[in-house]
């Protein structure tokens, strides 16, 4: 009797091993099923796209544009010695595709020649400045090109036209702003003379801030304040929405502030020159 009672319990326990069995695979099968919907989800959820930076771009150009500017000059061999305000006024004389004509001419003056500006009609960067100078032999004309898309510093020009590159990289918003963050660009540019002789390279750094009426208000009553006196305006034509510095190849340094819907900056200042924005007429379009 011994014999038969281990084969029945050997058989019970046979059965309730193949009854395990079958349900760890079944346990196993279904958890397989579950992490394969996890991550047939996880693959379907669509990825965060990064959001594209900021960026501030000067109106284009159109034909009969006019804005006057006042300038503040020092002597350049004694850059504390600072002459009377003038007002200069420019003129958008010509748009095609491929460039904007832009003249700007000392007010009360008719018979001297005008400072000749060719912009990029798209972007709004320089591309060519033609500048008449005394000289000892008389008049000299001053033809100067620019590489498309680099920030421009004028030289050896009664009024200044200095200009970055558009469009301008804001950084990124800060809550409270912090006007002290900034975007950074250089730009190197190697210049062969047109009567042949040695390249140059130079370097020229634009940085760009962001502004407001309170910030831009501080840096024209800044610049005023040394150049020698008050600020000519009671007011600013527009509120700033970002500033800009420029330092140039031999260390020359610009600082701006550029407002919406303006093509002009509504100040600038440098080494030599301070210059506020007094009016901006937009001409209508046609049609």
């Amino acid at each position: 009797m011994i014999r038969p009672r281990l084969r029945i319990v050997s058989a019970v326990a046979a059965v309730a091993l193949a009854v395990g069995v079958a349900l760890f695979g079944h346990a196993r099968v279904a958890a397989r099923h579950r992490d394969a919907k996890v991550d047939a989800r996880t693959a379907a959820a669509p990825a965060a796209s990064p959001v594209p930076p900021e960026t501030f771009q000067a109106p284009e150009l159109r034909f009969g544009d006019r804005w006057t500017i006042v300038v503040r000059s020092a002597l350049p061999d004694a850059p504390g010695a600072w002459q009377p305000d003038e007002a200069w006024q420019f003129a958008v004389t010509g748009v095609r595709d491929d460039q904007s004509i832009v003249e700007a001419r000392r007010l009360g003056t008719r018979n001297e020649p005008p400072v000749t500006l060719l912009l990029d009609p798209h972007t709004g960067t320089m591309l060519r400045s033609r500048v008449v100078v005394p000289s000892n032999y008389g008049p000299k004309m001053i033809d100067e090109r620019y590489d498309a898309g680099t920030p421009c510093v004028s030289q050896l020009s009664p009024v200044p036209f200095d200009r970055p590159a558009f469009p301008l990289a804001l950084p990124a918003r800060s809550t409270p702003p912090k006007w002290e963050e900034c975007t950074e660009i250089a730009y190197e540019r190697t210049r062969t003379p047109r009567s042949g002789g040695v390249a140059f390279s130079g370097r020229t750094v634009q940085r760009v801030y962001r502004s407001d009426a309170k910030a831009g208000a501080q840096v024209m009553a800044r610049g005023a304040r040394s150049a020698g006196g008050a600020s000519p305006l009671k007011g600013m034509p527009a509120t700033p929405h970002c500033r800009v510095e420029i330092v140039g190849p031999r260390g020359e340094t610009v600082e701006q502030l550029w407002a919406a819907r303006i093509p002009w900056p509504v100040y600038s200042g440098s080494a030599t020159k301070r210059c506020w924005l007094v009016n901006f007429t937009r001409a209508a379009t046609e049609g």
